[in-house]
Protein backbone atom coordinates (compact mmCIF):
# COMPACT_ATOMS: atom_id res chain seq x y z
CA UNK A 1 0.00 0.00 0.00
CA UNK A 2 1.03 3.35 -0.93
CA UNK A 3 1.31 6.34 1.77
CA UNK A 4 -1.48 7.81 0.48
CA UNK A 5 -3.81 4.95 0.72
CA UNK A 6 -2.98 4.50 4.13
CA UNK A 7 -3.35 8.10 5.28
CA UNK A 8 -7.27 7.75 3.72
CA UNK A 9 -7.99 4.66 5.81
CA UNK A 10 -6.43 6.41 9.14
CA UNK A 11 -8.89 9.43 8.12
CA UNK A 12 -11.42 7.29 7.71
CA UNK A 13 -10.49 5.50 10.99
CA UNK A 14 -10.95 8.14 12.59
CA UNK A 15 -13.68 10.17 11.60
CA UNK A 16 -15.79 7.06 12.40
CA UNK A 17 -14.40 6.81 15.77
CA UNK A 18 -15.22 9.88 15.84
CA UNK A 19 -18.80 9.97 14.95
CA UNK A 20 -19.30 6.55 16.68
CA UNK A 21 -18.41 8.23 19.62
CA UNK A 22 -20.61 10.93 19.40
CA UNK A 23 -24.09 8.39 19.05
CA UNK A 24 -22.64 6.39 21.80
CA UNK A 25 -21.71 8.07 24.61
CA UNK A 26 -24.14 9.42 26.91
CA UNK A 27 -24.66 13.14 26.37
CA UNK A 28 -24.09 14.64 30.41
CA UNK A 29 -25.97 17.61 29.58
CA UNK A 30 -29.22 15.50 29.16
CA UNK A 31 -28.05 12.87 31.79
CA UNK A 32 -28.12 15.73 34.33
CA UNK A 33 -31.22 17.89 33.28
CA UNK A 34 -33.97 17.71 35.14
CA UNK A 35 -37.66 18.42 34.27
CA UNK A 36 -38.59 22.21 33.99
CA UNK A 37 -42.19 21.56 34.06
CA UNK A 38 -44.50 20.93 37.39
CA UNK A 39 -44.45 17.25 37.43
CA UNK A 40 -46.41 15.06 40.00
CA UNK A 41 -45.57 11.53 40.24
CA UNK A 42 -48.02 9.27 41.94
CA UNK A 43 -48.96 5.40 42.10
CA UNK A 44 -51.68 3.96 40.72
CA UNK A 45 -52.70 2.59 43.96
CA UNK A 46 -51.37 4.99 46.31
CA UNK A 47 -54.33 6.10 48.60
CA UNK A 48 -52.45 9.65 49.36
CA UNK A 49 -51.98 10.01 45.57
CA UNK A 50 -55.63 9.76 45.54
CA UNK A 51 -56.09 12.71 47.80
CA UNK A 52 -54.32 14.72 45.45
CA UNK A 53 -56.18 13.80 42.65
CA UNK A 54 -59.47 14.95 44.13
CA UNK A 55 -58.24 18.01 45.12
CA UNK A 56 -57.08 18.93 41.77
CA UNK A 57 -60.25 17.80 40.11
CA UNK A 58 -62.26 19.39 42.27
CA UNK A 59 -60.34 22.77 42.31
CA UNK A 60 -59.68 22.59 38.49
CA UNK A 61 -56.23 23.03 39.10
CA UNK A 62 -54.93 21.58 35.80
CA UNK A 63 -56.94 24.04 33.91
CA UNK A 64 -55.38 27.06 36.03
CA UNK A 65 -51.72 25.84 35.85
CA UNK A 66 -51.21 22.88 34.31
CA UNK A 67 -48.58 20.00 35.20
CA UNK A 68 -47.35 16.49 33.90
CA UNK A 69 -48.53 13.61 35.75
CA UNK A 70 -46.38 10.55 35.56
CA UNK A 71 -47.02 6.87 37.36
CA UNK A 72 -44.05 5.59 38.85
CA UNK A 73 -45.45 1.81 40.53
CA UNK A 74 -45.62 0.14 36.82
CA UNK A 75 -43.06 2.35 34.76
CA UNK A 76 -39.29 1.72 35.34
CA UNK A 77 -38.02 5.18 33.59
CA UNK A 78 -40.59 7.59 35.44
CA UNK A 79 -39.75 5.99 38.67
CA UNK A 80 -35.77 6.63 37.36
CA UNK A 81 -36.47 9.87 36.98
CA UNK A 82 -38.22 10.55 40.44
CA UNK A 83 -35.16 9.09 42.24
CA UNK A 84 -32.85 11.29 40.27
CA UNK A 85 -34.93 14.24 41.10
CA UNK A 86 -35.04 13.11 44.75
CA UNK A 87 -31.02 12.88 45.13
CA UNK A 88 -31.06 16.78 43.98
CA UNK A 89 -33.54 17.52 46.35
CA UNK A 90 -30.99 15.69 49.07
CA UNK A 91 -33.34 13.27 49.37
CA UNK A 92 -32.39 9.51 49.12
CA UNK A 93 -33.29 7.86 46.21
CA UNK A 94 -34.46 4.40 48.04
CA UNK A 95 -36.69 5.97 50.47
CA UNK A 96 -38.73 8.57 48.54
CA UNK A 97 -42.42 7.81 48.18
CA UNK A 98 -45.58 8.90 46.19
CA UNK A 99 -46.98 11.44 45.86
CA UNK A 100 -43.98 13.61 45.03
CA UNK A 101 -44.29 17.11 43.30
CA UNK A 102 -41.34 18.50 41.44
CA UNK A 103 -42.02 22.20 40.74
CA UNK A 104 -40.11 25.66 40.79
CA UNK A 105 -37.20 23.42 40.85
CA UNK A 106 -38.33 22.02 44.33
CA UNK A 107 -39.23 18.72 45.96
CA UNK A 108 -42.43 18.41 47.68
CA UNK A 109 -43.66 14.93 49.46
CA UNK A 110 -46.76 13.85 50.74
CA UNK A 111 -50.27 14.94 50.09
CA UNK A 112 -50.30 18.14 52.54
CA UNK A 113 -47.32 19.66 51.09
CA UNK A 114 -48.91 19.12 47.29
CA UNK A 115 -52.23 20.37 48.40
CA UNK A 116 -50.77 23.41 49.91
CA UNK A 117 -48.33 23.91 47.12
CA UNK A 118 -51.35 23.80 44.37
CA UNK A 119 -53.69 26.03 46.88
CA UNK A 120 -51.16 28.36 47.24
CA UNK A 121 -49.81 28.74 43.83
CA UNK A 122 -54.15 28.93 42.51
CA UNK A 123 -54.64 31.71 45.31
CA UNK A 124 -51.77 33.98 43.86
CA UNK A 125 -52.71 33.64 40.11
CA UNK A 126 -56.69 35.42 40.75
Amino acid sequence: MNKQKIFMIITIAIALVGVGSYFLLPDESAKNSLPTDIVFYYGDTCPHCKKVDEYVVQNNVQEKMPFVQKEVYNDEKNSAELAKIAEKCGMAADEVGVPFLWADQQCFVGDKDIIDYFSQKIETQQ
